[in-house]
């Protein structure tokens, strides 16, 4: 089956549904997403009006990703692309220098989305992110992703003006939804909130800050350079003097480091995944990624 929304394909299905309701108008646009989570928000607002494709899955990170050939189809067929930025996917600025076709939006640039430094601890001279000093985390932050729904339904009101109505419908339930997990992730983080933890790379200060919870920086400074020996005591002394109760890898990353420097500390480690590496991609996949990285955040540090 295509990545793409067939119209052929669905004319059956469209036939039947007279009688039932006036079905939407299906769109005459093809659309994309990059990772995950934007993709979950993109596929919601849609709703069936039509289908995204999505670029990045499985466990590469967008930081370091290189796209395959057939990656690169499927913005070079695309109509208009969701992203978070050059920030997260760096390798966006070659498509848009190559590619007038396609639309991009950079959802980091929606109204309404709160945008967020590095954190300067873990951001020291000559450790610059080459992207800025921007922390393209986003998604992590239920309210950033209500902004960003939004933006994504005027985005494709605008590409398909036939179906606004139906975009603009299905951020407003969206945008409830979030509304609700917000609340729902409050809750479950609030035993826990104030026990000290680190993550693997700075990615987490959207949802450290939403929820208040009393994250202590990052095991490295960059993603993309492994830390050095200097980098692994300093978090160990860290680990040490503050009682950092766990150290939470990821998926995306080689988790050995970790492994180094929790030896003989008593921390625990778990992995937070804000990604979504193993949840189906999908109109439910935004809210089942926020819910599992809650879950093993809060496991651990209730376990402490």
């Amino acid at each position: 089956m295509s990545n793409w929304f067939s119209v052929k394909g669905l004319a059956t299905a469209a036939a039947l549904s007279v009688g039932l309701g006036a079905a939407p108008a299906l769109a005459e646009i093809k659309v994309a997403a990059t990772i995950k989570p934007v993709h979950s928000l993109v596929a919601a607002v849609m709703g069936d009006v039509g289908e995204a494709a999505l670029l990045l899955d499985g466990p590469a990170s967008p930081h370091v990703t290189a796209l395959r050939p057939s990656q690169a189809r499927i913005i070079e067929d695309a109509d208009i692309v969701f992203a978070v930025g050059e920030g997260l996917e760096a390798f966006l600025q070659r498509l848009i220098e190559t590619d007038d076709g396609t639309t991009i939006v950079e959802l980091a640039e929606a109204p309404g989305v709160e945008l967020l430094d590095y954190r300067e601890d873990d951001h020291g001279e000559g450790d610059d992110h080459e992207h800025g000093n921007v922390n393209p985390h986003i998604w992590l932050d239920p309210a950033n992703a209500r902004a960003m729904a939004q933006h994504v339904a005027e985005a494709l009101g605008t590409a398909d003006p036939g179906n606004a109505d139906s975009y603009s419908d299905n951020a407003e339930a969206v945008i409830g939804d979030l509304n609700g997990l917000e609340g729902e992730l409050r809750a479950r983080v609030a035993p826990v909130k104030d026990r000290p933890f680190l993550v693997f790379h700075d990615a987490y200060p959207y949802f450290e800050a939403r929820f208040g919870l009393n994250g202590l920086g990052a095991v490295v400074l960059n993603p993309e350079t492994p830390p050095g020996a200097r980098r692994l005591q300093e978090i160990r002394h860290r680990i040490e003097e503050a009682g950092v109760a766990c150290v939470f890898s990821e998926p995306q990353f080689e988790i050995g480091y970790v492994t180094t420097v929790l030896e003989g500390t008593g921390a625990r480690t778990a992995s937070l995944d804000p990604l979504g590496v193993n949840v189906e991609a999908g109109p439910g996949a935004y809210r089942r990624i926020l819910s599992e990285l809650t879950d093993a955040l809060v496991d651990c540090l209730a376990a402490s």
